[in-house]
């Protein structure tokens, strides 16, 4: 763990380019999920970046101070900041102090945030469904009334650009790394970087330690179980055998094992009690639901659906198995765990499972709002056929082929 010391180091870096609209977008939809101070620590490091022209670099001591500040808020709003993919934080160590390089990156545009489920969720979570139905009508578009035939000029009208000219030849050949308006990566998934330092402050591995076969394997049973990369670097630092040949060092099937019988099904019990007073109307559960099924891993997920108790070890082999065999990630996993115990009396039979995990790996779904839209559909065709059939029998119709009966429906 590294602790943040006020007489450390830092410089302010813009990775992309921030308008001044992207303060609206900030304090109406970031700043109820990561709070104000979090928010007005953007600011600030945004302003640093042009006050760095004069001044290099600054101590935290000194930002400290002009933001009235401790060091534990400002490392908790930095994390948060971190996390949706607005700030990326570099260190480089050294004996008495260290140096941080803060990278800024711009927010997303309304209609980014509102198409993610993840941040939309975030933001019915935090403010309430009501609030933010008014600020989505901030940046909501009507529909275009008729404007009549267009007349615009086209480009080329415009300018009848000759590109045979050298100079379009020239500008061709520019590979230079230009300001653009990027989005910080917000990392969802297992770090390896985060597991290897872990690794390397209780054991002697080294990252030559592991095939890259290994390390996938790893990353799977990790998320798959909702393990850390500080958890999983304890267990498999305990299953690490030096002596056998590189690729074969890792017992997996015990550190499957281990991760499945990780107790982190108290913590969930908690999470959930303490969720009753949510302000999400019922009106956006399948949008909480979303959410939910995107941000943790299967096992978390199933026993979230169980009010906190520990799943069966039969329906965590199942899961497994699932995600071994179809390639399958985790939030589809999610997907098709609630569909099957909506559907099934809440058993989760291996037989349906394997077989609508089967649907969905062919239709190569990979999140969970596809995989959840693809299952209503699925469930509402067969609730029709059934209707339909039922209808034919009760009328004593002769049988008809369905191409047949579908058209008659068309029509």
């Amino acid at each position: 763990m590294i602790v943040l010391k006020e007489r450390d180091f830092l410089e302010v870096k813009l990775d992309s380019l921030i308008a001044d609209y992207d303060r609206d977008v900030l304090v109406n939809l970031y700043q109820p999920i990561i709070g104000a101070i979090a928010c007005m620590i953007y600011f600030t490091l945004w302003s640093e970046a042009n006050n760095q022209k004069v001044m290099a670099i600054i101590s935290h001591a000194d930002l400290f101070e002009k933001m009235k500040i401790k060091a534990k808020d400002f490392v908790q709003a930095r994390e948060a900041l971190e996390g949706l993919g607005l700030l990326r934080t570099f260190i480089t160590k050294d004996k008495d102090v260290n140096f941080y390089s803060y990278h800024l990156y711009a927010p997303r545009t309304p209609k980014e945030f509102f198409d993610n489920a993840l941040f939309y969720g975030l933001l019915m979570k935090n403010y309430g469904e009501n609030e933010t139905n008014k600020i989505k009508n901030l940046y909501h578009i009507d529909k275009e009334d008729n404007q009549g035939e267009e007349i615009s000029t086209s480009f080329r009208n415009a300018f009848n650009p000759d590109f045979s000219d050298p100079v379009f030849a020239l500008a061709l050949k520019n590979k230079e790394r230009m300001m653009e308006r990027n989005k910080g990566h917000i990392a969802y998934e297992f770090s390896f970087e985060t597991f290897m330092d872990a690794i390397k402050n209780i054991s002697q591995i080294s990252d030559e330690g592991f095939s890259s076969k290994e390390m996938k394997e790893i990353e799977r049973l990790a998320t798959l179980n909702g393990i850390n990369e500080k958890v999983a670097a304890d267990y498999v630092a305990k299953l690490y055998n030096p002596s056998m040949p590189k690729g074969k060092r890792v017992d997996l099937k015990a550190l499957s094992q281990a991760f499945q019988d990780e107790d982190v099904f108290a913590r969930l019990s908690n999470t959930r009690k303490n969720n009753n007073n949510s302000k999400v109307d019922s009106e956006s559960r399948l949008g909480s639901k979303i959410n939910l099924m995107e941000s943790v891993s299967p096992k978390d997920y199933l026993s979230y659906l169980q009010g906190g108790n520990k799943p069966a070890r039969a329906d965590i082999k199942l899961i497994n198995d699932i995600s071994e065999n179809f390639m399958m990630s985790n939030s589809v996993i999610n997907a098709l765990v609630d569909y099957v115990l909506r559907t099934n009396n809440n058993i989760l039979s291996r037989p349906y499972v394997e077989k609508v995990a089967a649907s969905l790996a062919r239709e190569r779904i990979t999140n969970a709002t596809d995989a959840m839209n693809y299952l209503y559909k699925v469930k509402t065709s067969s609730e029709k056929k059934e209707n339909i059939n039922e209808k034919v029998n009760e009328d004593n119709e002769e049988s008809m082929s369905w191409d047949e009966l579908m058209k008659e429906l068309n029509s």
